[in-house]
């Protein structure tokens, strides 16, 4: 499948796996089961771009709209790709701590489903306000998306647990990104998207190819 490469020349699987579970979370997961952990990892050959193309043309349907949170090119990049992708977003400067503006959109625009958050390279992440991102996923029940072009180490540590799709990317040369999502938010992506080179499910299916048919339960 176009975009989807696990033999990926001069970079080991089990160097990727390192990097994924570093920027991932501080605890040791075994990596060929952390399927058990109720989230998947893919790795596309593609910069983080393309993964959140096929993120958002997978995840947020047409009669749904997006909150942006971001700043900088970052906030650009996610705004733009929305834009690309036919959907109603709403955008915020990260920074621009207008917390009671944000609420009164997603009480008054019910049709607000996901949150992206984007985090640019030059914010250090203690500067991210978490506790009010996490505060409007939750009051508001927001899949969270989170975008990073920033190497921060145990980034869902960071969020609580709460993300369900967190992009970022491994390597610029060659384009070496990946993704860790929710399984219960990946089921959920069947058959949405309106085009095959940006349809997360099927990259889902396909980087399970060579998993063993003994599964094993989730572990909580």
């Amino acid at each position: 499948m176009e975009g989807l490469n696990y033999n990926i020349s001069n970079i080991s699987d089990d160097l990727l796996n390192a990097a994924m579970q570093q920027l991932w979370s501080k605890r040791d997961y075994d990596t060929a089961n952390f399927y058990t952990t109720g989230f998947e990892t893919i790795i596309f050959n593609r910069d983080p771009s393309f993964v959140l193309k096929t993120v958002l043309s997978s995840s947020v349907g047409f009669e749904n709209e997006l909150l942006i949170i971001g700043n900088g090119h970052t906030g650009e990049t996610l705004c733009r790709t929305a834009n690309e992708q036919n959907l109603t977003f709403h955008y915020f400067d990260i920074f621009s701590y207008n917390w009671s503006q944000i609420e009164n959109l997603l009480y008054n625009r019910a049709h607000i489903s996901h949150l992206l958050v984007g985090i640019d390279s030059d914010t250090p992440i203690e500067q991210i306000p978490v506790i009010n991102l996490l505060h409007l996923t939750s009051t508001h029940k927001c899949s969270l998306i989170v975008y990073s072009e920033s190497s921060v180490d145990a980034l869902n540590d960071i969020f609580g647990g709460a993300i369900d799709f967190m992009i970022c990317g491994l390597t610029n040369e060659p384009p070496v990104s990946f993704l860790v999502a929710r399984r219960s938010q990946l089921v959920q992506t069947e058959g949405n998207s309106n085009s095959l080179n940006f349809d997360l499910y099927s990259y889902w299916q396909w980087s399970m190819r060579d998993r063993t048919p003994i599964i094993e339960p989730m572990r909580v």
